[in-house]
């Protein structure tokens, strides 16, 4: 490849958007030169300033023989002076190569979409209608993970296992607490799927199986067996985690499973206040029935009773799943004290902030599983159930995938 000359600095101005800030955001090109020793590597320096706490993406493109072609995607959140390294294809002449960089603001709407081979993200703002039928398909099974933003705020949470209706503290310790979410939140419209795990493990990047992955335990997909300690970097979250840090330079992009409260939030979608979420009016045969066309519940003793993710409807958020197919991880550790079937009907050592419990040597699980054996009670919003510990491994326990907007 031909020696390439420092590339011409065009830089473009980023047009203010004025509910995000009140000051003139701008990014110039400091210098775009070969790497020494002389190889076909560009380094693109710029410096970025005005951003007033806003986040934006940094788009870097060239123009060669007329067509534009982008180089470089990068999330920014600071003013400062950052760097992008370009690979020059070969053939190209030494003549200066125009560069711009654009600025905009990353708004984060109702749904982000991760690219699960290349770590690129993308923002979505539609109804929940319109979302099942874009999102409900292989790709966001497979490739690609979508998720769900949760606002900031007071959430009721119907903690309890007892009979449909009860609402008081009376009975068993069932009753309402109240929970705060102090930011939003993103959380995964489906369990994760064998080709989701294989796809970011490295062990596959063709799978189509789009069944939920089973078999994991706490201690694997996180790497550590503490609620309160980061994910590491050779687990399933660290390796997603750093995949889309890499790939768009946000540091501050992290992943982790729900906390319990997170979990049953995203769950009860601020449906009416039933314990039974899709509870029917007659019984156990219509209760199983109307349950059935939400959750696959009762269906087999091994992972040939699982169904593929999305298979049945989705709750008014748009979420998969909820109940039924795996048991889901949530990241709180328990010190519960009155078990009944391990359950336990109070919210008295349950989390009711983003902050995980830290506290006993059991995880929470939520949601029921497909196991023939899975009481139809457990398939509820406020079902509370522990394993035996973050080791623990099954073919009906599996998770899903959460991130905190920072």
């Amino acid at each position: 490849m031909k020696s390439i000359k420092q590339i011409q600095k065009v830089a473009a101005l980023a047009a203010l958007v004025a509910p995000l800030c009140a000051c003139a955001v701008d990014v110039a090109v400091i210098k775009a030169r070969q790497q020494y020793p002389w190889n076909n590597q560009v380094d693109v320096v710029y410096s970025v300033s005005g951003l007033d706490g806003a986040h934006y993406k940094a788009t870097g493109t060239i123009t060669t023989n007329g067509a534009d072609e982008v180089i470089f995607k990068r999330n920014i959140r600071a003013d400062g002076v950052y760097t992008n390294s370009w690979e020059c294809p070969a053939g190209v002449s030494e003549r200066d190569v125009p560069l711009s960089i654009d600025l905009e603001p990353i708004l984060y709407y109702d749904w982000m979409i991760v690219d699960l081979k290349t770590g690129d993200v993308e923002y979505d703002n539609c109804d929940v209608v319109e979302a099942t039928n874009k999102f409900n398909v292989a790709a966001y099974k497979t490739q690609k993970m979508v998720f769900r933003r949760v606002g900031a705020g007071d959430y009721t949470l119907l903690i309890g296992n007892s009979a449909e209706g009860t609402t008081t503290a009376a009975s068993g310790g069932n009753g309402i607490a109240t929970a705060t979410m102090a930011k939003d939140y993103y959380i995964a419209l489906f369990e994760c799927t064998v080709a989701q795990y294989a796809c970011i493990m490295g062990t596959s990047t063709t799978s189509t199986d789009m069944k939920p992955q089973g078999t994991v335990s706490y201690s694997t997909i996180r790497g550590t067996d503490a609620p309160d300690t980061a994910v590491t970097a050779t687990s399933f979250f660290g390796k997603l985690n750093t995949l889309v840090q890499n790939a768009t330079g946000d540091s501050t992009f992290y992943c982790d499973l729900p906390t319990e409260s997170m979990w049953q939030i995203a769950a009860h979608a601020e449906g009416d206040p039933t314990w039974w979420r899709f509870y029917g009016t007659g019984g156990a045969s219509e209760t199983k029935a109307n349950l059935s066309k939400y959750a696959v519940v009762q269906t087999g003793t091994s992972a040939s009773a699982l169904a593929n993710a999305g298979t049945k409807l989705s709750n008014q958020w748009g979420l998969y799943d909820m109940y039924g197919n795996v048991w889901e991880w949530c990241l709180d550790a328990t010190a519960y004290v009155a078990w009944n079937n391990n359950t336990q009907n109070n919210a008295a050592d349950m989390s009711l902030t983003q902050s995980p419990t830290t506290v006993g040597a059991s995880r929470v699980i939520r949601g029921g599983s497909a196991g023939s054996n899975v009481a139809l009670a457990w398939a509820r919003s406020g079902s509370r159930h522990r394993n035996n510990g973050p080791s623990d491994s099954d073919w009906s326990l599996g998770f899903r995938v959460a991130r905190i907007v920072p």
